[in-house]
């Protein structure tokens, strides 16, 4: 209803219409029917008005007391858009255990439980389809609970969602602004985390240590990055990495398990340093013949770096775990910033090393210009597991577009058992 309120009472109109001046798109016509009430003008539309209605009322000889003349007058009408979706926090990856929140660009209000506002439909692959044509829907319906809070709505299923499944999210049109203006149907499609989570143990400051790991494959990778703090651009990049995984979840190469640690020393990360919380190069740290207290970084020495013993420290005993319990066909550690691949001199990392570089154009380098102790390559050497060393030409730069085309050869390069491709193009 559009109420039309005077200077003074009116005592009659005429009529009320509305046209559409000439250039106005978009533009509505609308039957009005108009009467006065306690001196104003009331014009009731023969339809409902919809969000983003626009048109001309035009008054027809209005008559107002105290004046024996009547009035032409019009007025622009504007319908004010309906609550629109401004983001949400399900996407690609979404924890099944966590609620699902919905944030309009408006406050709403609460929708009286009607059951076609909020739908949780679960998408049925192609073979459970088959086995539900019965039913006729493209999913099942998941049932959840809702909260309407200011321009929030608080989604919760009320049972567990599977992991890597598909899920898409409708809003019906009977939530509304404070005006009362409807919002259009919105949906969104998405899928819970296909990664497994393993818990490798926590840091010196109790901070918990994962692996995101894709696939069941027998052919296995590593990839991890932050083993030194102040590098956080190695796990910037190991976080893309795996979120493009995660991503292609479902069109990942048959035959492989890949695992990703973002950092394996969380407390140095947060610190900004080199070291973890007691001032351990973790290394430094892993059980090699030449392991040493006393440690060397860039020709400086260093006089306990190297912990009080070879894994002394919950981080590289984390790392050393992973290793025993994955058994990795190659390892691949994430540094910054020398750029270039070094293997650790087994003939496997060779090769692969081979590959990292023609496919990321870093410089193949096959020692460092100082002496290094107790480090995780050296370890990796002495069991016999290829491990390559990556480092990054930049301190704050992750390189990601360049270090995946080298990560998706590697996995390919795994999937297919390790045989040779033909040979990449250096990337210029």
């Amino acid at each position: 209803m559009l109420r039309l309120v005077f200077n003074r009472s009116v005592s009659s109109v005429q009529k009320v219409v509305t046209r559409c001046p000439p250039g106005w798109k978009p533009c509505s016509i609308i039957s009005l029917r108009a009467t006065v009430v306690d001196g104003a003008i009331q014009a009731v539309p023969q339809r409902s008005l919809t969000s983003g209605d626009r048109f001309q009322v035009e008054v027809f000889d209005v008559k107002v007391r105290g004046n024996s003349g009547s009035e032409t007058h019009r007025y622009e009408v504007r319908v004010p858009p309906g609550p629109k979706v401004l983001r949400t926090s399900s996407a690609y990856g979404h924890e099944p255990h966590r609620r699902m929140i919905v944030t309009f660009d408006q406050k709403l209000r609460r929708a009286h439980g009607r059951r076609d506002c909020v739908r949780l439909e679960a998408v049925l692959d192609a073979e459970d389809k088959d086995k539900d044509k019965d039913k006729g829907g493209t999913g099942k319906n998941v049932p959840v609970s809702v909260v309407t809070a200011g321009s929030k709505l608080y989604i919760k299923p009320t049972r567990l969602l599977g992991s890597c499944q598909e899920l898409q999210l409708t809003l019906g049109t009977c939530h509304t602004s404070a005006a009362g203006w409807p919002a259009r149907e919105w949906s969104k499609r998405f899928r819970t985390r296909c990664a497994r989570l393993w818990n490798l143990g926590r840091s010196v400051e109790g901070r918990r240590i994962r692996a995101h790991v894709f696939g069941n494959g027998a052919r296995k990778l590593l990839f991890f990055g932050g083993i030194h703090g102040d590098e956080y651009n190695t796990t910037r990049l190991m976080k893309n990495w795996s979120y493009l995984l995660e991503a292609r979840a479902r069109s990942l190469p048959k035959g492989v398990t890949i695992a990703v640690v973002h950092s394996i020393n969380p407390d140095g990360l947060v610190a900004k340093r080199r070291y973890n919380a007691r001032w351990v190069d973790l290394n430094r740290n892993f059980l090699t013949k030449n392991w040493s207290q006393a440690t060397t970084w860039q020709h400086r020495k260093l006089s306990n770096a190297g912990g009080a013993r070879a894994f002394s420290e919950p981080e590289t005993r984390a790392l050393r775990d992973l290793i025993n319990r994955l058994k990795p066909m190659l390892s691949l550690s994430y540094h910054s910033a020398g750029r270039m691949v070094q293997s650790n001199q087994l003939p496997a990392a060779d090769r692969w090393a081979k590959l990292y570089a023609r496919s990321s154009g870093y410089p193949l380098n096959k020692q460092l210009p100082y002496a290094v102790t107790g480090s995780f390559a050296d370890w990796c050497r002495e069991r016999g597991l290829p491990a390559l060393t990556i480092e990054l030409s930049f301190k704050h730069i992750a390189e990601f577009k360049r270090n995946q085309t080298a990560m998706w050869q590697i996995v390919k390069q795994v999937a297919g058992g390790g045989r040779r491709t033909t040979k990449q193009k250096r990337r210029p």
